[in-house]
Parts: structure tokens; C-alpha cells; sequence
């Protein structure tokens, strides 16, 4: 007896908040056009102009995709009330709650890929850098330099005087000439020459990360659009649209019509009959058509709207002629529901996978020009350290490599996420079956994210440039060296000092 009423407590409770989930759907209607805006900077507020493009992402509400069920958990039929499965309306809410928090991780990865790739902090804050760079040149570099140059001489003497070593002697003489002039050409013209290759470094990013768009088109099958390789944000837009596409529309489209294309599934004549009987009955106006995609019209109305309840409720009549896609009716009945559920977690998980690649591309690429910038405060001291022959060169150099490492990194990573979401789509869509295509874009990225590392050092080791991982370990290895030898000087020195006031004694 107590496990029946248990049990029809649970049922009860389980009823009731299903119907406060229902009557609260509405709220939704008069929320703001994109609630993610309300979190963090738009386009326009991060310096990328659309101009014409479309934004995928923005095109409807993150909250219009949901996944329909053509029935109530209530109808009435007049005084006459008829109660439909609880259950399947609860697995479809669950898969639609998870499928929410993969659009909105799916919005944040495309923020932070547009916040690492775009973000140029050398070039926004070289107005900062630039007096702390003169004030050194001025207070160390010119103050010094005539010592540097005293001791240049003595070298030479040594090196071509006593030892008689010719080549060494030109070698570096050589070097140490072109370490001067370069310094002071660095020092003439550093606003405009670092600002003029942060910035053409910042649009090379955006273009090679853009840049795989036209083979990316052609395996969809879309039409290439003049101006492909037009504007920096351009490509970088059209990036941020792929991202979208692949991991929300095309699994709700999935999850909704069972579908991976949206032209698919378009209203015949009897749909919009019966849409228009509906509507009419409602009071309500939907302009539907012959030929109109299902996806569009039931994105275009927030849940709970009672266009958009018009419009399920007719795709899951199983009385009226839906065409070629017939089978999208039965979706609309309940039997989808658990299937929305597994596409759902698939779909997190791949998004989760991009939110750990992008994220920590996008950390590297801020983290870099944060070190771009330290490196560049430097230039004075390694200028003039570089006057010194052989050693102060190669200091020179290392300082160079140092600087295209950090300032390459966005140029490389830019295109490795362009190919990285080409081969991502073709995976996707030729692994046949529809569910299992989540998976493959999972292990993908994961997989992108494990190499990326490799693929960054091979690449700038033909500059004979070291990556910022790499930048970070050997800082590291040498602080905790020094470190150590403070230390161990340190013991020593409190040795000694116990010896010296033990004989004092």
C-alpha cells in the first residue's frame, strides 16, 4: 500500500511540474532577441563588422531551438480531459535542457574564438608601451651605448691584435653593425612598423582561418559568394557561422525533422490548409506557403507562442498529408524522444570538446601577445646587449625568434582551425548515419586539441622560432635554476658565517 501511494505521489508531482514547465514557456516570448548579449560584448562591441553577412548564430532566437512534440500533456476536448504520456514529454524536456546548454557553450566558444583572433593587444595598447620603450632608450640605451662601444673596441683589439683571428674579428664586427643600425631604424619608426605588422598579422590570421571557406562551400554544395576573400572579419564571420552550423543547427535539425538539411522538408498543400484552419481558429496570423522550410517558420516563434504550437501540432497530425517527409510525423508523437535525449548528449559532448579546444587556443593567443608586448618593453636592453660581438648577436636573434613566435602563433592556429573544422565537416556529414555524426566531430577536435602543440612547433621551427609553451618551460627552467642557486649561495654563505662566529668564540 505505501509503495502505491508512493508511487502515485511521484506521478503527481512528476504531472505537476510538467504543466508548470508548460505554463511557463511563454516567458520566453518576450525575452530579448539573444539573452547572451546581456553576458558579453556583441560584434560591433569587439570591432567586427558584419556589414552584410549573415550571422547564422543570430538568426533566431538561441531559445527557438527546441525541440516540438505535437501534442499537450492536457487536452481538453470541450468539458473532456484526455492526459497523454507524461513520460515522453519528460525526456523530450530533458533533451531539450541539454540541448539549450550546448547553444549557449556553442555562443561562448564562438566569443572566445572571435576574443583570441581578433583581439590585437599589441597594436591597442602600443600607445602604453611606446613611452616606457623611450624613457629606456633614453635612460639605458644612449647613456650606455658609448661604454657598449669602448668595449667593442677593446674586443676587436684582443680578437684581431693579439689572437690574429681575421674572420672571427669581421664576423662580429659585422654583427655588432648591423645590431646598431637596426636599433636605431627600430627606434625611428617602432610605433609604425610594430603597428603595421601586429595589424597585418592580425588580418593574415583572420584570412587563413577563413581562407579554407571556398572548399568548405563547395562540399556543401552552396554557392560561393563574390568577396570570399574579401575583409578580415568577413572570414572570420563566416568561421564563426561554420562553428554554429556544425554543432547546433545541424543537430537540431537532426533531433527536429530527423533531417540533416533544412530544404528537405518543406510545407505541401495540406500542411498549409491546416495551418491556416488552426491559425484562423486561434485568431493568430502565420504566413505560410507551398514550398516553405518546416525549420524556418518554427524558428521563426519563440515556445509557448501559439504560432509556433500551430505548427507542431499540424506536423504531428498523422491525418494530414505531409509529402516526403511523412516519417517526421511519428518524431512529433513521442516515439523521438528518447533518440532527441542521445542526440542531445552527443551534441554536449562535442560541444564540450570544442570548448576545451577553443578555450585553450584562445588563452594561448591572448597569453602570446601579452608576451609579445613584455618582449617588445625589452627591445632597448637587448639592443644594446647585442652590440657586444658573437654572444650579444645570438642574443639578438633568440630576441627575434622570440618576438615571431609569439606573433606567428595567431597566423598558425588561425588556419589550423580552419582546416580543423573543414575536415570536421566532411567527417560529419559523410559518416552516414545521422546520430553517430556528433561522435566523429567529438574525437575530432579532441584529437586537435592533443596535437596542437606539435603542429605550432613544427611550424614556427622553420623561423627557428620557439612557441609560447616553449617560452614558458625554459622561463620556468631558468627562474627555478637561479632560484636554486640563490639558494645554495644563500646556505652558503649562513655556513660560513656559523664557522666565522664559531672561531670568533
Amino acid at each position: 500500500m505505501r509503495r502505491r501511494c508512493c508511487f502515485g505521489l511521484l506521478t503527481v508531482l512528476l504531472i505537476a511540474g510538467l504543466i508548470v514547465f508548460q505554463s511557463s514557456i511563454p516567458a520566453y516570448a518576450d525575452a530579448p532577441e539573444d539573452m547572451f548579449d546581456q553576458l558579453l560584448p556583441g560584434e560591433r562591441e569587439m570591432g567586427i563588422e558584419p556589414g552584410d553577412r549573415t550571422l547564422d548564430y543570430r538568426q533566431y532566437p538561441v531559445d527557438s531551438y527546441i525541440w516540438d512534440l505535437g501534442y499537450d500533456l492536457i487536452e481538453w476536448s470541450g468539458w473532456k480531459m484526455k492526459l497523454n504520456d507524461p513520460f515522453s514529454l519528460l525526456l523530450n524536456w530533458i533533451a531539450n535542457g541539454l540541448f539549450m546548454l550546448n547553444a549557449f557553450i556553442t555562443r561562448l566558444c564562438i566569443f572566445l574564438m572571435q576574443l583570441g583572433f581578433h583581439t590585437d593587444l599589441v597594436n591597442e595598447q602600443l600607445s602604453l608601451i611606446l613611452p616606457v620603450m623611450d624613457g629606456m632608450r633614453t635612460g639605458l640605451f644612449s647613456k650606455f651605448l658609448p661604454w657598449a662601444l669602448v668595449l667593442l673596441a677593446a674586443w676587436m683589439v684582443k680578437v684581431g691584435y693579439w689572437n690574429n683571428q681575421t674572420t672571427r674579428l669581421t664576423s662580429g664586427v659585422i654583427g655588432s653593425i648591423v645590431v646598431l643600425v637596426g636599433s636605431y631604424w627600430f627606434f625611428t619608426n617602432a610605433g609604425q612598423s610594430i603597428r603595421a605588422v601586429s595589424q597585418t598579422l592580425d588580418q593574415l590570421t583572420q584570412v587563413t582561418m577563413g581562407a579554407l571557406a571556398a572548399p568548405y562551400q563547395r562540399v556543401t554544395g552552396e554557392e560561393l559568394k563574390a568577396g570570399l576573400a574579401g575583409a578580415a572579419d568577413q572570414q572570420l564571420l563566416a568561421t564563426s557561422n561554420r562553428l554554429w552550423q556544425l554543432f547546433v543547427d545541424r543537430p537540431w535539425l537532426i533531433g527536429q525533422f530527423n533531417r540533416q538539411d533544412s530544404d528537405d522538408v518543406r510545407m505541401t498543400a495540406e500542411e498549409v490548409e491546416a495551418v491556416q484552419d488552426l491559425a484562423e481558429e486561434e485568431e493568430v496570423t502565420i504566413d505560410a506557403q507551398v514550398g516553405d522550410e518546416w525549420a524556418h517558420l518554427m524558428r521563426q516563434y519563440a515556445p509557448g507562442m501559439d504560432q509556433r504550437n500551430i505548427l507542431r501540432k499540424v506536423m504531428g497530425d498523422e491525418n494530414v498529408d505531409h509529402g516526403d517527409h511523412a516519417d517526421t510525423a511519428l518524431l512529433f508523437m513521442g516515439g523521438s524522444a528518447a533518440i532527441r535525449c542521445l542526440v542531445a548528449i552527443l551534441a554536449l559532448v562535442a560541444t564540450l570538446t570544442l570548448l576545451l579546444f577553443v578555450g585553450t587556443v584562445s588563452f594561448i593567443l591572448v597569453l602570446a601577445q601579452e608576451m609579445a608586448l613584455a618582449i617588445l618593453i625589452l627591445a632597448p636592453v637587448v639592443l644594446l646587449l647585442g652590440l657586444f660581438p658573437e654572444r650579444g648577436f645570438a642574443f639578438v636573434r633568440r630576441w627575434v625568434g622570440w618576438l615571431i613566435g609569439t606573433l606567428g602563433t595567431k597566423v598558425i592556429y588561425g588556419f589550423y582551425m580552419g582546416f580543423t573544422l573543414l575536415v570536421a565537416d566532411v567527417v560529419a556529414r559523410g559518416s552516414g548515419i545521422l546520430i553517430l555524426q556528433q561522435i566523429f566531430v567529438a574525437l575530432l577536435f579532441f584529437c586537435a586539441f592533443l596535437f596542437r602543440k606539435k603542429i605550432l612547433k613544427q611550424m614556427l621551427s622553420i623561423f627557428q622560432a620557439p612557441t609560447p609553451h616553449e617560452m614558458y618551460d625554459v622561463s620556468k627552467r631558468e627562474i627555478v635554476y637561479h632560484v636554486g642557486e640563490v639558494k645554495q649561495s644563500w646556505q652558503k654563505t649562513k655556513d660560513r658565517a656559523k664557522k666565522i662566529i664559531k672561531k670568533l668564540k
